[in-house]
């Protein structure tokens, strides 16, 4: 339930209306399985928050469980008949509607966790966790979810949007994940789960 409240957090931080969020409408932001792939409705774009990993902490003392939650968001885009010749000017790094600037917006506004703690609180409510409890730090997440990188954008053929496979066309969009880290996470060992 942990990993399912801070990805429930972070998608709704980025549905939420300015200036707490970056308004994305819940049909252009979701969940998603681990690659980040969009469903088969997906539009223009469709922004998908995913688990990547769950790590362990310190482990001291012995009596709590102790874990570093990592998450992804997959940012994808169709291509809009842009020529191939202006596409990495549009479509990557051009208007204010291409992956690269809503990449650089997504990984800004979640960064903010590092500042006011808003993602690992708003987890924590939905965990349902009573905060605090443990000895030396607070039950529940109390290290902020911080940015650690962008992945290189990648080229999406139709499979990647659920095309059938006879419609399978090279160039059909783009996706690139920004990568978070470092949402810490403590709980008694006796209450876990």
């Amino acid at each position: 339930m942990s990993m399912h409240a801070l990805l429930l957090a972070a998608r709704n931080s980025l549905r939420a209306a300015a200036p707490n969020g970056l308004a994305y409408l819940a049909k252009d932001c979701d969940l998603t399985p681990p690659d980040g792939q969009p469903p088969p409705s997906c539009g223009v774009f469709y922004i998908g928050v995913h688990e990547i990993s769950i790590s362990p902490g310190t482990q001291s003392p012995y009596s709590v469980f102790d874990e570093i939650y990592s998450i992804g968001v997959t940012v994808t885009i169709k291509l809009r008949g842009t020529p191939w010749d202006r596409l990495v000017q549009k479509e990557l790094y051009g208007a204010t509607t291409s992956l690269d600037k809503r990449c650089r917006a997504i990984a800004a506004h979640l960064n903010k966790d590092t500042i006011d703690n808003r993602l690992i609180n708003a987890a924590n409510l939905l965990d349902e966790l009573e905060v605090p409890a443990v000895g030396y730090a607070k039950q529940g997440f109390f290290e902020p979810l911080r940015f650690a990188g962008y992945d290189v954008a990648k080229m999406r053929g139709g499979s990647w949007f659920h095309a059938h496979p006879d419609e399978e066309e090279p160039g059909y969009g783009w996706s690139k994940m920004i990568r978070f880290t470092g949402a810490r996470r403590a709980q008694e060992t006796e209450f876990a789960n």
